[in-house]
């Protein structure tokens, strides 16, 4: 007997019942009257092969999937690589095809050339071993958030100076360095100009030292990340 011929690869069929699903109820019913006759081996040997080949084709889709899934990251890590400076490029020792893929990329200003341009840098870095790149700009991107977390912690020292008169002997605590006198006098000056509505000179001229003297303990941190 003829096989079925199955074109069904949009569907899945986990068991036995989604293979008897797809030959229908009246195979199904014939299936169980030739269950008496003398050659009923190979009437399962039949239901075996297709099941078989219900497997295979399940194996397909999940191949299919999960390249489809990989050729999205490398597309998204592509995105990510014509943001970068070309500084940060050219640290990458990235293939020239690559580099000029993302020279490109960074010219076209029409949406769809953009997209076909990301697809190709894509395609590209199946070429190549990813795992460096990805470990630098992780790096890079860690440091970025360092620094961000630094700068918010003297905004919110500089706000505290200001507005709180017991800050200053906690920050001085924490920094026994600092020159207690000067930094009275901007803090003294920052007020004045906040309640006179007058440009923050001295406020800014507070951020930059408290960038000064924090800096020590900050390059410190760095030397030990990049260690």
């Amino acid at each position: 007997d003829a096989l079925p011929i199955l074109h069904r690869q949009d569907q899945h069929y986990d068991d036995q019942a989604g293979f008897l699903q797809l030959i229908g109820p009246q195979a199904v019913r014939q299936q169980k009257s030739d269950a008496a006759r003398p050659d009923d081996a190979k009437y399962r040997c039949r239901a075996h092969i297709v099941l078989d080949h219900i497997e295979c084709v399940r194996q397909h889709h999940r191949q299919h999937l999960r390249q489809h899934a990989e050729a999205d990251a490398l597309q998204e890590i592509g995105v990510k690589l014509v943001a970068l400076p070309n500084s940060k490029l050219t640290q990458l020792d990235l293939p020239e095809r690559l580099v000029d893929a993302i020279n490109e990329a960074k010219r076209i200003t029409a949406n769809g050339a953009t997209r076909r341009q990301k697809q190709y840098i894509g395609s590209l870095m199946r070429e190549i071993d990813v795992a460096p790149i990805v470990e630098q700009m992780e790096k890079w991107e860690g440091k970025n958030t360092a620094e961000n977390a630094y700068f918010h912690n003297l905004e919110r020292w500089r706000s505290r100076l200001i507005e709180d008169e017991g800050a200053l002997s906690e920050f001085i605590q924490q920094y026994p360095h600092v020159d207690s006198q000067q930094i009275r006098t901007l803090i003294r000056n920052a007020r004045r100009e906040a309640s006179a509505n007058k440009p923050p000179k001295s406020s800014r001229e507070l951020f930059k030292l408290l960038r000064e003297i924090t800096g020590e303990s900050q390059s410190s941190n760095e030397v030990d990340e990049e260690s």
